[in-house]
């Protein structure tokens, strides 16, 4: 009875057009051969009735079934199988065949056009016989293919016929016809390259994340992502093509380190794919013990976002999970920053049209400025895109930008590649320059260069290096210039220690056993950051050597060891060479600063800073209270010359209540104006005190020095000139700014 009652719903699914060509169509699938739909209309229909009457397009429609069923017949295109044509709605038809061969050819492709074209001749032949239309003229026909991959029927015969009446528009012989196949062959295939461009923190040069990229088939008309992007828009694919975009890019998650992040650029269309943001993207994370946090959903301006309603609501949703938000293209037009004000993002990127040539255009330079301030206040931080010149960096910097992006920075790559070769020389010589009191050393002036050996060595070939050098723990294989792995002496012997170890391993070749995943850092990479990268790796390597390149190639190694003794000094040094109550640089850095300056030839200004009746003070209320007023004087000055002076300007400690900032003369009145303005309220506490026998008033006095190039070639030059204009400012009442054209004044 239940056969029976299986075998009639069969028939009846049967004799239904649509149940009869997905039974088809799954019958064919399970045979696992590559299935084609080809979409037929007739171009112009509603014009031939219009022209002709209804009753000459309905005997067009019906000639159509036939002459696809005559035309069909007609072919003999080994391996295709027909399989099953049927009627859509109106003039649309879609016809399905099969590819039945064991391995499908790379020109299958164009063996399916080549049967479009003919398929279009036939039924136009055959239904140009079967109707002649008064005027004489042809009928003729629009057809598209698109190929099924097996996977919910369902779903595939409508996307398939989508694609197909898409490809349709165009005439079968011409470019057009082509280039949509090409598309939808990229798409099927998934044949799409990423890129990883490095986001550059500007403090210091480090690499901050990647912006993960998208380009297509090199050499292809769809390389570019402008235009890949584009064709998908205009053919309706772009939630498709994101959705490939974001799991290509999420490809390299195993590279980076807990600290570091992903840059995706989403659709604001796509923020609706939760499937993909609450368990896709979530599944990779944890499979490499990574969290959301290390993702950045950069939110693009491809489109508006038309429900903001709804919009916010999903992105609170995934900042629950831990997902970062970025909006970017700030600045290009009035979407973006309503964008921002609607989802507070943890990052803003400039658009790169504020970025070029900020070093030259006062009112970019202004804008830019206006988003700083704007990003300090909210809490969010400021990422520069299009980066290309020095210069721009540099005004940039000046500007407090927070991280950058551009060539000049690191070209898209398809490795997670740090910053370029000039980007880190420029930061390190500005470390240098501008900052020569900061511990940071890069591990290229630690760089050791054991021996090295090619990928293809035998293991007892490295088993005798380690026997004749005992002191020698670890060796470098490469491949070219790469660096292919490596081998850890007490790795090797693990290994041939065992019970077989030495019949099972000693003739294989050495990369069957070497590390081909250990740490790599770039020459330019402070030894503070590779040695937390180090202490980040598994327990099992946490004391192997790090390989060191440069540009990608291998240029040497530093074993933990030295990392952590050169930590260890960097600190002792940066200790012995600041202030330890205020951390601010001391005399031997503050004369190597002067120094540095004189040397360079241009005007600087150094302003001495001197607390009056200071010791008295001390001495009344104790060193307690004396060292909060050090404290406080250091803060102020401090803290102003940050936030309204010059990013190269310096601040030092003398000793005991002595300070001094050296800035550029175009700055150094309003600084000295706003530091003498403050000291009152910074001090309100401590300003006047009384004790039994007197009033200690607290004050500050400075000594503003212009030192222009050539005027002074020592250090004790500057400083006795600046003893007596100091005792100028004293001089006066309260607190006061002398100057040493004021003193030449007074003295002449």
């Amino acid at each position: 009875m239940k056969f029976f009652k299986n075998n009639i719903m069969r028939k009846w699914f049967i004799r239904d057009p649509r149940m009869k060509l997905k039974y088809l169509l799954e019958k064919e699938m399970t045979k696992h051969y590559p299935i084609f739909l080809f979409y037929i209309d007739v171009a112009k229909l509603s014009e031939i009735e219009l022209q002709y009457g209804f009753d000459q397009s309905s005997n067009i429609i019906h000639a159509l079934d036939q002459s696809i069923a005559r035309a069909v017949s007609s072919l003999a295109f080994h391996p295709i199988k027909y399989i099953h044509h049927h009627r859509l709605w109106g003039d649309d038809y879609c016809l399905c065949m099969s590819w039945e061969a064991d391995h499908a050819p790379e020109h299958m492709q164009d063996k399916i056009h080549e049967l479009c074209i003919q398929l279009k001749d036939r039924i136009e032949l055959h239904l140009n016989k079967q109707i002649s239309l008064p005027a004489k003229d042809s009928i003729r026909l629009h057809i598209g293919f698109s190929k099924l991959t097996g996977k919910d029927v369902n779903k595939e015969i409508y996307q398939a016929v989508k694609s197909a009446s898409q490809m349709a528009k165009y005439d079968v012989r011409t470019k057009e016809f082509l280039q949509h196949r090409h598309f939808f062959q990229i798409l099927q295939a998934e044949n799409l390259n990423s890129y990883y461009q490095p986001l550059v923190t500007l403090k210091d040069g480090s690499v901050y994340g990647w912006e993960g990229l998208i380009r297509g088939p090199e050499n292809s008309e769809f390389f570019l992502p402008s235009r890949l992007f584009d064709y998908a828009e205009k053919t309706g694919r772009s939630l498709m093509l994101d959705s490939i975009c974001r799991r290509k890019v999420l490809g390299r998650l195993a590279e980076i380190s807990a600290d570091q992040k992903i840059f995706i650029n989403v659709d604001p269309r796509s923020i609706e794919d939760t499937n993909f943001f609450q368990r896709e993207a979530l599944y990779q994370l944890d499979r490499h013990g990574l969290s959301p946090q290390n993702i950045v959903l950069e939110i693009t301006e491809r489109h508006a976002i038309t429900n903001f309603t709804r919009f916010r609501e999903l992105i609170g949703t995934y900042r629950k999970l831990g997902y970062l938000i970025a909006v970017d293209d700030a600045g290009a037009g009035y979407s973006s920053l309503e964008t921002i004000v609607q989802t507070y993002p943890d990052f803003i990127k400039l658009d790169m049209s504020l970025t070029r040539s900020v070093d030259a255009d006062p009112v970019k330079k202004a804008i830019v400025e206006a988003f700083v301030t704007f990003a300090r206040k909210v809490g969010c931080k400021i990422i520069a895109e299009g980066i290309e010149t020095k210069s721009e960096l540099e005004s940039l910097l000046e500007l407090q930008v927070d991280i950058g992006q551009g060539y000049f920075l690191g070209r898209p790559a398809h490795q997670l590649c740090q910053a370029s070769g000039q980007a880190m020389t420029f930061f390190e010589t500005r470390t240098q320059q501008d900052h020569p009191y900061e511990p940071r050393h890069l591990v290229r002036h630690f760089t050791m260069f054991p021996p090295t050996f090619p990928i293809d060595t035998k293991v007892k070939k490295i088993h005798q290096i380690f026997e004749e050098q005992p002191l020698l723990d670890h060796v470098i294989i490469l491949d070219g210039k790469k660096a292919a792995g490596l081998v850890m002496r007490q790795h090797l012997y693990g290994l041939l220690g065992g019970q077989y170890g030495v019949p099972l391993y000693r003739e294989k070749e050495i990369h069957t056993i070497m590390d081909s995943t250990p740490l790599k850092v770039d020459q330019y990479t402070p030894i503070e950051e590779a040695s937390k990268a180090a202490m980040a790796r598994d327990p099992q390597k946490l004391y192997d050597a790090v390989i060191i390149t440069k540009e990608g190639d291998y240029c040497g190694s530093i074993t933990i060891q030295r990392l952590l003794e050169q930590i260890a000094q960097a600190k002792l040094e940066w200790a012995t060479l600041t202030n330890p109550l205020t951390q601010l640089p001391g005399n031997i850095l503050i004369e190597r600063e002067m120094e540095r300056r004189i040397q360079q030839g241009q005007p600087f200004h150094i302003v001495y800073c001197d607390l009056d009746h200071f010791k008295l003070f001390n001495d009344t209320y104790g060193f307690e209270r004396g060292d909060e007023i050090i404290l406080r004087t250091a803060h102020l000055i401090q803290r102003n010359v940050i936030q309204h002076g010059h990013p190269r300007d310096f601040v030092g400690h003398i000793g005991g209540d002595d300070f001094l900032f050296i800035t550029c003369p175009a700055l150094v009145h309003h600084l000295a104006e706003r530091i003498k303005e403050q000291f009152m309220f910074h001090m309100q506490d401590f300003v006047c005190e009384e004790t039994d026998c007197e009033r200690v008033c607290l004050s500050l006095s400075m000594a503003g020095i212009q030192c222009e190039p050539g005027q002074f070639r020592h250090v004790s030059e500057i400083a006795a000139l600046a003893a007596k204009v100091k005792k100028l400012a004293k001089s006066r009442p309260g607190s006061s700014f002398a100057t040493d054209e004021e003193w030449l004044m007074e003295v002449k």
